[in-house]
């Protein structure tokens, strides 16, 4: 049977791992990249946070009451009462007949490896506290 410090460790790395995933999901998902995206953009929202311009938070409501986070340069590249469209993992938006090509911002890049590497220092600690005693 494995002892109850052993169980702890998979639990926080299970945890750890979780956390990390949905991180770098939803990074992800501010690209547009991996969502399905169809309707009319109702309105843009820029919300500023304690740095304006650096960690702002860009909205868009569509007409059927989605409310969808995004980069900075999709909301740029998007205007009110334009139909977008998009199919999950496509890398264009569609936006009134026009293509608008989409890339991974800098964040996204810098989870892609500050995640796992964040996993693997929690399992390194994690097995050093096992192996103290």
């Amino acid at each position: 049977m494995r002892s109850p410090r052993t169980l702890s460790l998979v639990a926080l790395l299970a945890l750890a791992g979780a956390f990390a995933g949905g991180d770098l999901w939803y990074t992800a998902a501010r690209s547009t990249i991996p969502l399905e995206l169809n309707g009319t953009i109702v309105s843009k929202q820029r919300r500023t946070e304690k740095w304006r311009g650096v960690d702002d938070v860009y909205l868009l409501v569509l007409d059927s009451g989605r409310r969808v986070q995004v980069d900075a340069a999709v909301f740029d590249a998007v205007a009110e009462r334009q139909m977008i469209r998009k199919q999950p993992w496509e890398r264009t938006l569609e936006a009134d007949g026009n293509t608008i090509p989409l890339d991974w911002s800098a964040d996204v890049r810098g989870m892609l490896w500050a995640m796992p590497l964040t996993v693997l220092v929690c399992a390194a600690v994690g097995v050093m506290l096992l192996r103290r005693d």
